[in-house]
């Protein structure tokens, strides 16, 4: 598996980045480093594993859809048919 390519370090950081969606910053604080040095560990990992760059986009979580409610006692009568 191309997983094994990659150092311990590597993969903890990869999976912090991807698996948990963290930021740079976060995945530094916890592995006791800066950001740059996390960023240039993604780097050589997604070379390592045949991947020519990090992708350009933000990782976001998507927001959730916004519901509107609605009273059925609100509508008129003649709007629902009854």
């Amino acid at each position: 598996m191309k997983i094994d390519l990659l150092t311990e370090k590597q993969r903890r950081a990869m999976f912090m980045r991807y698996t948990y969606r963290w930021p740079m910053e976060r995945i530094a604080r916890k592995m006791g480093t800066t950001r740059q040095a996390v960023f240039d560990l993604l780097v050589r990992a997604h070379r390592r594993l045949g991947f020519p760059r990090l992708p350009r986009t933000i990782i976001r979580r998507r927001k959730p859809r916004r519901r509107w409610t609605v009273q059925l006692s609100l509508i008129p009568e003649e709007t629902i048919g009854g």
